[in-house]
């Protein structure tokens, strides 16, 4: 499984629960870390595009927390270890009253959003 089946998978659940969650339906995808061609990798840094940006987010406060942010890694095995600057953005989005977490376990990142959702 890829990362990318990951995150379609996650968004296929979100919409079967979106009736008991609505605010699913403002979870969003940052597609920052997609292959690309040197053109269009510059034109898009150009256009604001930055390196350690999480994949998933949820702008709902819940929990004493702004919103929720999810970096998303290769499913199975071993989680890969994030970036600096992911690890930097992580340390920025906690400092500034969000949560956020790493996984790549699909029945994780679900946990963590109904956790959220429910807290």
């Amino acid at each position: 499984m890829l990362e990318s089946d990951l995150q379609h998978a996650i968004f296929v659940w979100a919409s079967t629960i979106v009736n008991k969650y609505p605010e699913l339906k403002w979870l969003y995808h940052c597609p920052n870390g997609e292959k690309r061609d040197a053109f269009t990798a510059q034109r898009l840094k150009q256009q604001g595009v930055k390196a350690g940006i999480l994949d998933l987010m949820l702008c709902v406060p819940r929990g004493g927390f702004h919103g929720l942010a999810i970096e998303l890694k290769k499913p199975g095995g071993k989680c890969k270890s994030p970036s600096l600057e992911q690890l930097e953005y992580i340390v920025f989005l906690t400092e500034q009253g969000y949560c956020a977490r790493i996984s790549n376990n699909f029945e994780e990142v679900k946990t963590i959003i109904l956790e959220y959702l429910n807290s």
